[in-house]
């Protein structure tokens, strides 16, 4: 059960009048209408020349596969034709450190509008913080500038009657206010996308305190486009006291001025309060030398270490790195106008002894608390950068602690292991990483010595939807990964069912379904060291999209990737460790994907030492199409101590086909049900 808590947002106590000469934009409008008529392609609505327009235009076909019409993800409402026509609010801005940034357009498709559209009220806003665009109160849309509206040009033209009934405007922005609205239905967390047809989840933090676990989330519009690319991010945290049922609280805090992008971080309880530490991104906007960081930096050459700076201590500069919320409950939180390190993506945990331990890119820092002096007490790990075994990034250090295993990821790649007090291993240079898909997880504990993983699901931009999985520990240290019981798929009807299925070399077998339809599939199998088998997902209408998840039982390795040449087994693919051998040397992180199949990537990568595939086993498969991303997740677990995860783009699945190349490889059992979620 998932419960969704979302704001109304009320215009009654604002200043509505008809558009008048000389009404001044530039401090912030609300205006308000109805449509009476459906405007076409090209249509000018209202438009103040040089200051802002409001239009239409009309998408065909797949014309939005690419720039900000795919960020906005207008094609995920088409009309019945198979085109969008969409409606438009654009800004034009002035900005003295980005002239670049000149404009700015937010839309939505107006099939979002349903039958009854000329019942439905609209509302566009400016507020110098937000653009936004409101249906019946609700925010569907919504875009950051930076700056201040360019003057008039001409004298105002409209609005269109035509088209748009009852056209009132009021510039009295204070006086906007919203009610909290929730909603509750059936779901799960797995593959959770947050509310609205273009909004998606970024980073992950969880945390886990008092019975609670929080998955904390960026809530992201555009794929990281918002305020021209520079993505203005808010935090969202989901709560759940038994992975069950979920409470989603909506934003953390508000993002209250024009500067401020936020860098993911950790929550951490400390001393009886929560707190919540991230960073600030804010060389996005602001040229770094009026920022908070040329303080910090001088302060930690002249003293060896790093200090909180208040914002009354910084002389007008901005700002930057390394800051904090905080709360007594854990669900609603208070910024605090200071920064602390320069880090902009800190990773703060408790310590026993009540001390502070934060990671980053610069390595391992420790304080008293928060707002004490912080040390640096390695300044080598954890790193990052193209020297690095591994080439990590220096993003979203993530620490735990278990049954006297210390744990660490980073950056994409990093995992590292030690044994009680002893050194970091290098484990993913190993082959020995939990990384199967998911951008940039966090773990957190969990009732009964659990650890629960969380990330998100890349694949059509940055942010997409949320999956979970459960850490599984061997007596050596080492991991494995497993679907949380809890979240164990809903199905409904039987669409295949059969037992000893028999699957020949060259032979085969295959199950079709409805086109879109999600699914869910169960077999046996049982298999001796040698041999592959392939699970492949059939595209009728673009046999390209189709894909084949491989399991190799004598190299001990899992892949998805392309559908093979004339029905034959797709060519093993590198792992990253085998990859990187050749790749270039400025490749790190997230650059690696782009000249080779990263699991971060969630398209076409191969896993290592996957040494679960012997004797009798089964296998689970979740095949879920989703409408709002136009995508397939494919999410297997094998033999309940391996995961594999990948969002196939485009891809809408009518037929799942079983392949091996080995007499030695039986189907003892396959079930294929409706998934419900």
């Amino acid at each position: 059960m998932i419960t969704e808590k979302y704001f109304i947002y009320d215009f009654a106590w604002m200043c509505f009048q008809p558009l008048k000469d000389g009404m001044r934009f530039r401090d912030g409008f609300v205006f308000r209408f109805k449509l009476n008529a459906l405007p076409k392609n090209g249509d000018v609505l209202f438009e103040v020349p040089g200051t802002l327009k409001l239009s239409c235009r009309d998408i065909p076909n797949d014309a939005a596969e690419g720039g900000w019409e795919r960020a906005e993800n207008f094609r995920s409402l088409p009309e019945a034709d198979g085109h969008c026509r969409v409606m438009e609010i654009e800004i034009f801005v002035e900005q003295p450190d980005h002239p670049n940034w000149q404009s700015m357009k937010i839309g939505f498709p107006l099939s979002l509008l349903g039958e009854d559209w000329k019942e439905r009220s609209i509302a566009m806003a400016y507020t110098k913080m937000r653009l936004q665009i409101f249906i019946d109160g609700e925010l569907v849309n919504e875009n950051m500038p930076v700056g201040w509206l360019k003057d008039p040009t001409g004298a105002p033209i409209g609005p269109d009657k035509a088209f748009l009934s009852g056209f009132e405007v009021a510039t009295d922005i204070e006086h906007l206010q919203r009610v909290e609205r929730k909603r509750t239905y059936e779901g799960s967390v797995q593959h959770y996308l947050p509310r609205g047809f273009n909004t998606w989840a970024g980073d992950v933090v969880t945390f886990f305190h008092d019975g609670v676990f929080h998955l904390i989330y960026f809530l992201d519009r555009h794929h990281h486009g918002n305020r021209w690319g520079g993505g203005a991010h808010y935090f969202h945290q989901l709560t759940s006291t038994d992975l069950v049922d979920w409470t989603d609280h909506g934003p953390m805090f508000e993002l209250d001025e024009p500067w401020q992008s936020v860098g993911t971080g950790t929550m951490f309880h400390h001393k009886g309060k929560y707190y919540f530490t991230h960073g600030w991104h804010t060389t996005r906007v602001v040229p770094w030398e009026r920022t908070a960081s040329v303080f910090m930096d001088r302060y930690f050459k002249a003293h060896g270490k790093m200090r909180p700076f208040a914002s009354d201590e910084l002389y007008g500069m901005t700002l930057s790195g390394s800051t904090y919320a905080v709360s007594y409950d854990g669900i609603h939180f208070t910024k605090v106008p200071k920064v602390f390190n320069t880090a902009e993506n800190p990773s703060i945990y408790t310590n026993p002894d009540d001390s502070l331990t934060m990671y980053c890119g610069s390595g391992t820092w420790k304080a008293k608390d928060i707002d004490s002096d912080w040390t640096h007490v390695d300044p080598k790990f954890p790193m990052a950068g193209a020297q690095q075994p591994m080439r990590n990034t220096n993003e979203c250090p993530s620490f735990f602690n278990w049954n006297g295993f210390r744990y660490l990821l980073m950056g994409v790649t990093g995992f590292w292991t030690a044994k009680g007090d002893g050194p970091f291993v290098d484990s993913a240079a190993e082959g020995h990483d939990i990384y199967d898909g998911l951008a940039v997880p966090m773990v957190a504990p969990f009732t009964g010595n659990r650890m629960i993983i969380g990330g998100w699901l890349s694949g059509i931009g940055w942010g997409s939807c949320i999956a979970v999985r459960e850490l599984i520990q061997y007596p050596d240290g080492r991991l494995g990964m497993k679907w949380p019981e809890e979240m164990a798929p809903k199905t409904g009807k039987t669409l295949h069912e059969a037992a000893d299925t028999v699957v020949t070399v060259g032979r085969p077998v295959g199950y079709g379904f409805e086109a879109g339809q999600s699914v869910y599939v169960e077999m046996k199998l049982h298999a001796q060291a040698e041999g592959r088998m392939a699970v492949r997902l059939a595209d009728a209408e673009n046999p390209s999209r189709s894909c084949e998840f491989q399991l190799d039982f004598g190299k001990q390795r899992m892949q998805i990737s392309p559908c093979g040449a004339d029905d034959g087994f797709h060519p093993e693919i590198q792992t990253i460790r085998e990859g990187l051998k050749t790749m270039p040397q400025d490749h790190l992180g997230w650059g690696v994907k782009a000249s080779h199949g990263i699991h971060a990537g969630s398209q076409n990568f191969c896993l290592e030492n996957v040494d679960v595939l012997n004797g009798t086993f089964t296998l689970k498969i979740i095949i879920r199409y989703s409408p709002k991303m136009r995508c397939t997740v494919f999410d297997a677990e094998v033999a309940g101590q391996r995961t594999l995860i990948s969002n196939r783009v485009r891809l809408m699945a009518n037929a799942l086909q079983l392949a091996t190349d080995s007499q030695s490889i039986a189907f003892d059992k396959i079930e294929i049900k409706e998934l419900l979620y």
